[in-house]
């Protein structure tokens, strides 16, 4: 910066003067004074701070006689030290010289320091000595009258926004429509300086003469509020407390405000657990008015009392409130204290364990009741459920697995749970290569376990005794007596080879919803292979199986080279000829997922040999199967068996466990041994070693015979026919 060697100079000292104690401080001026001429600028006031330092931003103006002394000064300040301890509670943090005032031709110029500048206001107020840019300049012709300095670039330079509302008077209507078009074509940005710009423009409010009265009303998504509809009178429909449209222009200079999207309203159902000792809580609850507002945002709108249990002298009961009611499987899983009407009951005998309440009778949908008989009063024995439970234990010292072994069962461990056995299955270790899991005597690992991780001894009937890997799905050697293992497939010896990378070929199954049936032939269009990612490739796609809505429910067919097996033809009904023991078409969706299988490469089996009985002379007719010299109920009667039984639990004949048992027994076989003398003996073995021979009294078959009579299986013949065969079947196999 060039100014001359000799005259009066001024200079503006910004100091940072940081106070560490609140005592008696006021704002004041700071004046030094190398010569007599005296020039004063007032001080910028403190900022307050919440804490005990207090910041302050002073403004100290320093008059020199020549320039020797001004670079004495700038000198000074550029090697002093900062922060600078005045006393114990006052130090200064730092001094920046802003503005250098000196006389010219003219009268004064007044310049800026690095870092400061002129606003543009006074650029153009005292007359600008360089060139304006972006709003600033760096030296102005006079010293500023209000004793102002040189300002920080980086607040100068930083863009404010302001809102201005402008009212423009016209005599011509046509003037508004020209001025929203001229709008409408307008640049983006409209340019009023170099640091002012208009960015957007909008027309909110248009008033004009009607009649003797004047109407204001709001242009596109610009509304009045509720309160000015009502002070001035809309002229239009108060929609959502707003209108378009007053009579009158407003007092007050208001205008139309921007239309607000209406607040999103969430709706949700809570249902709450409450215990209380106090009968009164709940005629308390009742009285309660409603709505109830939690805060400015949340609104309890009502509250329904659904369920109220209590102590009884048999437990507990639960009753429901008016208009709600409990389902029939709630009934009958936890005992209706009060009459089953509508498939529903309004009181049962014990709390449900999983949190279940009483539903709605309106909303609810609930399902009907099977058809009951009523049975003799007898004395029911307690409920025994038997469950198969799997442990994982780890553990440092093998000597744990022979004292697991040597402890005596049944173990008690409440007065209703019972430890009756424990089996080891498998046990891994660490090995050289990694770890090995082999399976305890009487267990096996199967063929694909011992493929995925590698045997680690020889694989004998489709099964290993020991992998070398933890499986990372939890799975464990299985019973050898138990479990059906899957045949190894065929394999045979190659060359020693370069070995090639690993390649893992997958078949996915995907069930596919949809309700355009175009989907189909879309999937059908594709060009396969495709790559997912570098690894990963779909290098074929069928579709297997397409089931759609019919006249009866559903419909399940096969496409091309898939078929169904016999088990799931009758399981289901055909819709079509069962041929090669499958058929192309099943009468409703399996809950299983199971699909059509590939014709080539699925092994069938062979559906039973059946023969059609004569039609017996009698109100119900239909077919049974006739396996040898033994009579037995269609398929459809062990799949209705199987329904019935999951869906009441079984707490009506005998003992739970042996339906239970039953019905896991008929699930786990899929029926496919109807037909064979393996079927009944093996059904035999298993009732007579599950502990059910206990319970074969005659009020059993009393009661599984009135089942048949009269719950969809007449259809295995008359009643008297399957009462006979089948009375025949159970003494024969069970004694």
């Amino acid at each position: 910066m060039a100014i001359p060697s000799q005259g009066l100079f001024t200079i503006a000292l910004l100091l940072t003067n940081i106070i560490l104690e609140t005592r008696y401080f006021s704002g004041f001026i700071l004046q030094v004074h190398c010569e007599e001429e005296h020039f004063v600028s007032p001080v910028r006031e403190k900022r307050s701070v919440h804490t005990d330092q207090w910041d302050y931003l002073i403004d100290v103006v320093v008059t020199a006689p020549d320039v020797q002394t001004f670079q004495l000064l700038r000198s000074l300040v550029n090697t002093t030290t900062f922060p600078k301890v005045l006393d114990n509670s006052t130090e200064i943090s730092e001094i920046y010289i802003t503005t250098v005032c000196f006389p010219s031709e003219a009268g004064f110029q007044c310049r800026c320091e690095d870092n400061f500048a002129w606003p543009y206001s006074s650029c153009v107020k005292y007359g600008a000595c360089d060139k304006l840019s972006g709003g600033i300049c760096k030296c102005i012709e006079r010293i500023p009258d209000n004793g102002q300095s040189c300002q920080p670039i980086s607040v100068l330079l930083t863009p404010v926004e302001y809102t201005v509302d402008v009212e423009l008077k016209v005599f011509d209507i046509q003037i508004v429509d020209q001025l929203r078009i001229l709008l409408e074509h307008s640049p983006a940005v409209l340019s009023l300086g170099p640091n002012v710009n208009v960015t957007h423009i909008n027309i909110t409010t248009v008033c004009y003469l009607n009649g003797t009265n004047f109407q204001c009303r709001c242009e596109e998504q610009y509304v009045w509020s509720y309160d000015n509809c009502i002070i001035y009178g809309a002229c239009d429909e108060i929609i959502r407390e707003t209108c378009g449209c007053i009579n009158s222009i407003p007092t007050d200079g208001q205008y139309c405000q921007p239309q607000m999207a209406p607040p999103v309203v969430y709706e949700y159902l809570i249902s709450i657990e409450l215990n209380a000792t106090d009968v009164a809580v709940i005629d308390l609850l009742r009285s309660i008015s409603y709505p109830i507002s939690i805060t400015n945002t949340i609104l309890v709108s009502d509250l329904n009392i659904s369920t109220v249990c209590y102590p009884s002298s048999t437990g507990y009961q639960c009753k429901c409130e008016d208009q709600y009611r409990w389902s029939c499987d709630q009934c009958f899983i936890y005992g209706p204290c009060d009459n089953i009407t509508e498939d529903t009951c309004g009181c049962i005998s014990d709390i449900t364990p999983d949190g279940q309440h009483c539903q709605s009778a309106d909303q609810h949908n609930f399902t009907s009741c099977p058809p009951t008989t009523a049975s003799p009063s007898t004395t029911t024995p307690p409920v025994v459920y038997e469950y198969l439970i799997s442990i994982e234990l780890n553990a440092t010292d093998v000597a744990v697995i022979d004292l697991l072994g040597s402890i005596s069962y049944p173990i008690s461990i409440t007065n209703t749970i019972l430890v009756s056995d424990l089996n080891i299955s498998t046990v891994c270790y660490p090995s050289s290569t990694g770890y090995q899991c082999k399976c305890e005597d009487q267990y096996r690992w199967s063929c694909d376990q011992c493929f995925i991780y590698g045997p680690c001894d020889n694989i004998t009937e489709d099964t290993c005794g020991c992998i070398s890997d933890i499986p990372p799905d939890g799975q464990h050697c299985q019973s050898a007596d138990q479990h059906n293992f899957t045949s190894c497939p065929p394999t045979t010896a190659s060359p020693s080879t370069t070995t090639p990378p690993v390649v893992y070929e997958y078949l996915i199954s995907i069930e596919l919803n949809a309700t355009d049936v175009a989907v189909i032939d879309l999937l059908g269009s594709i060009s396969y292979p495709i790559s997912i990612t570098n690894t990963i490739l779909v290098s074929d796609l069928n579709i297997s199986t397409v089931c759609y809505p019919s006249s009866t429910g559903y419909q399940c067919k096969c496409e091309d080279q898939y078929r169904w097996s016999c088990d799931q033809c009758f399981i289901y009904g055909p819709c079509d000829n069962i041929t090669e023991d499958t058929c192309g078409c099943i009468s409703d969706i399996p809950p299983d997922g199971q699909h059509c299988q590939s014709a080539d490469q699925h092994h069938f089996r062979a559906c039973p040999n059946t023969t059609t009985t004569p039609k017996p002379t009698s109100k119900h007719t239909s077919s049974a199967i006739v396996c040898g010299s033994r009579f037995l109920p269609t398929v459809g009667f062990y799949h209705h068996l199987h329904k019935y039984l999951a869906y009441t639990h079984y707490h009506h004949y005998s003992t739970s466990g042996f339906y239970h048992h039953l019905h896991k027994y008929l699930a786990y076989t899929h029926y496919h041994h109807y037909c064979t003398s393996g079927f009944y003996h093996h059904l035999h073995k298993y009732l007579a070693y599950t502990h059910y021979h206990h319970y074969s009294t005659s009020s059993f078959y009393h009661h599984l015979h009135k089942y048949l009579g009269y719950t969809h299986y007449h259809h295995g013949g008359s009643n008297h026919y399957v009462q006979q065969h089948y009375y025949r079947y159970w003494y024969s196999h069970l004694y």
